[in-house]
């Protein structure tokens, strides 16, 4: 019985390392593999979860079906922020529920991050695009406090609750996104099992590629080198143009400082930052 595997995020986990290196050799067992970029459609994938009668057709004319996203997630959480407010993964919870009336066999997953971290990663991206420059972290984070609906944004369990009443438990995949940087061989062989794919597809996979992290901590003796030539790689290039909007851990700061950006601007995360949103978090 042909299946359709949804992989929708969360975002900063990792997934274009994984559709770079794992998703692909999908292809290879026969798989359609839709990613962001598919023909001559950009974010197609995005446009398949809102538009499910397309998605129907297609995977009526394919064998199984394999589509990663996490734009949509990503813009619910841009909209909410320039908004103030959340009103669910609403079109998530439909689509599950058209698949299930129309008996489509359908396989989802999810990978988590610490919210802390992922705040962080967010606020660094979104002051690139339409947030307010003048928004601090502590602004950016207090959004998301217990009272504020865009709280629910990043609350796993009740996403979870919510997806289960169209799809059974067996089929819904979760995975942390702390293990995958501590083991990658393992993470990526567990994904293709439960993805039904070959286990011997990890020999085609980079390991050693790094995944790509706006934020960029000071936890490590070696981050320092590192994080230089993060940003001397794109300077040389001028990828960022006119905008660049670093996240850095405090230690990092005055190495940043050190070198003149025009129209920068260097963010700092505190422990404490993290700390407050943690809290807010745990169970």
């Amino acid at each position: 019985m042909k299946k359709l595997y949804l992989h929708i995020g969360f975002p900063k986990t990792g997934t274009t390392f994984l559709q770079r290196n794992v998703f692909t050799e999908s292809k290879k067992s026969g798989y359609k593999y839709i990613s962001k970029d598919y023909g001559n459609h950009k974010y197609f994938n995005v446009f398949l979860l809102k538009n499910r009668l397309k998605l129907l057709e297609l995977f009526n004319n394919s064998n199984n079906v394999l589509v990663s996203d996490e734009t949509y997630i990503f813009q619910k959480i841009q909209t909410s922020v320039e908004n103030n407010f959340f009103t669910d993964y609403n079109e998530l919870y439909d689509l599950l529920k058209f698949l299930k009336e129309k008996k489509i066999s359908v396989k989802l997953y999810f990978i988590t991050r610490l919210q802390s971290d992922i705040l962080c990663s967010l606020y660094v991206q979104l002051l690139q695009g339409h947030l307010n420059k003048n928004c601090s972290f502590p602004d950016f984070y207090n959004l998301f406090k217990p009272s504020s609906s865009l709280h629910n944004l990043l609350l796993y369990d009740k996403l979870k609750s919510k997806i289960l009443k169209n799809l059974d438990e067996k089929d819904l995949f979760y995975y942390s996104y702390e293990k995958f940087n501590q083991d990658k061989f393992n993470f990526v062989c567990q994904i293709l099992d439960h993805m039904e794919l070959p286990k011997d597809f990890v020999k085609n996979v980079d390991l050693t590629e790094k995944v790509n992290n706006r934020s960029l901590k000071s936890s490590s003796k070696v981050t320092h080198p590192l994080t230089l030539r993060f940003i001397l790689y794109r300077i040389k290039r001028n990828i960022f143009g006119n905008k660049i909007s670093f996240g850095v851990g405090v230690k990092l700061k005055p190495i940043l400082d050190s070198i003149k950006f025009k129209n920068s601007k260097v963010v700092t995360f505190t422990e404490q930052d993290k700390s407050i949103i943690f809290n807010w978090y745990k169970k």
